[in-house]
This record gives structure tokens, sequence and C-alpha cells, in this order.
């Protein structure tokens, strides 16, 4: 009986290090993930929780910069305070959580999750985020190639409006939810190792609910 106990957990433990390290593999060819939202989708995903008066479809929005570790509870909590006007202006506008009223939760989450791998400030961690995200624009790129709401789309047409292959995410509909880009330590993007969580061919890239043109 003890045998049979101990090879079960010496299998269990295998498996768990297995999908550790799998997962770790993904950041081996890259050093950041800049994780872009579509906040119509991200309505859709959230249901009652979302508060629709917050959410905008002519532009996608920051989710977080993250990195290949998250941080200890030692790292100083977040402070808004040493944020400028200038910096919480832009946050307002880029970096916008549809499930709570004040979006300094959001903020503060991402900072004492990601900012401490590289020792960076509020300040620091939030202009280069919001740096790297009007860097890569992905509404006009996406506009440009004629991807606008209010239609589905192939995967490959989103896939081509990118240098690099990044990871599209679904909701459990195939609504668009998520970009995601793998960015290198200076912040090229790099291809995204992994398989993008939407199905099949057609992704709808759904219009913030009320609209005329509301996907179904």
């Amino acid at each position: 009986m003890k045998g049979t106990i101990f090879i079960t957990f010496l299998f269990t433990s295998l498996i768990s290090i297995s999908s550790e390290e799998h997962v770790r593999d993904d950041y081996d060819s890259y050093t950041y993930l800049l994780r872009l939202q579509w906040l119509p989708g991200q309505c859709r995903a959230f249901g009652d929780l979302c508060i629709e008066s917050k959410v905008v479809d002519d532009d996608w929005t920051i989710h977080g910069l993250w990195t290949d570790a998250d941080c200890n509870d030692d790292y100083h909590p977040f402070n808004k305070d040493e944020l400028n006007s200038g910096i919480i202006t832009e946050l307002q506008k880029y970096w916008v959580d549809i499930k709570e009223e004040d979006n300094d939760i959001f903020w503060g989450d991402e900072f004492q999750k990601h900012g401490c791998v590289t020792n960076w400030d509020e300040v620091k961690y939030f202009n280069k985020a919001l740096s790297v995200y009007k860097q890569y624009d992905p509404e006009n790129k996406l506009r440009q190639a004629g991807i606008t709401p209010g239609d589905s789309y192939s995967q490959e047409k989103f896939q081509n409006v990118f240098d690099t292959f990044v990871l599209l995410k679904c909701n459990d509909d195939n609504s668009i939810n998520e970009l995601q880009f793998c960015l290198d330590e200076n912040f090229n993007a790099v291809d995204c190792h992994g398989e993008s969580r939407c199905r099949g061919r057609d992704i709808l890239y759904v219009k913030k609910e009320g609209t005329l043109s509301m996907m179904v």
C-alpha cells in the first residue's frame, strides 16, 4: 500500500515538474509578454461583472507587461502617488479595468506581480508599458489591413497583420478578447511559441454591446 502511494506521489510530482518546465520553456526565446485586451470581447467573458460604460471599441487597451517570473511578497506595494498626472491620464485611457469603477487595483496588481523582476519603480514600469503599447499600435495596423470591429476574420488574416507570430485569445464563442506580443530583452517583437486560444478559422471581432452592428 505504501509503495503504491509513493509511486502515485512520484508520478504526480513528475507531471507537475514537467508542466512547470513546459510553461517556463515558453519564455526561452523572449523576455517580455505584452498582453493587450479587446474590451468588447472581455466584456463578453466577464458577463454581469462587466461595467459596460467603461467599454470602448475604438482601441485595444493594456492588460499588462509580463516577465518570465512573478514578484514575491517582499516587493514594495504599488503607490499611485509616484505617478504624475500625465501618466495617470494615459493609464485611464489605455489601461482599463472593466470589472471595477477604479482602475487603481488593476494597475497595482500588475505592477506588484511584474514590476519587480527588473527592479523598476512605478514610473518606469508604466512608462515602458505605454511606450511599447504605442510602438506596436494594433488598432491602427488592423484597420489598415481591413480588419474592423463588427465582422469575422480568419486567424491567418489576423496573423498577417503583424511581422511576428502573436498569440490570439478568444472566448468560448470564438470572439477575440486578447492579443499577446512576445518581446526580447530590448523590447523587439519576436515570434511567440505555443498555440493561439481561438478555435477554427473564423474569429469574431465584436463591437461594443448595444451598437447597431453588434455581432451575436
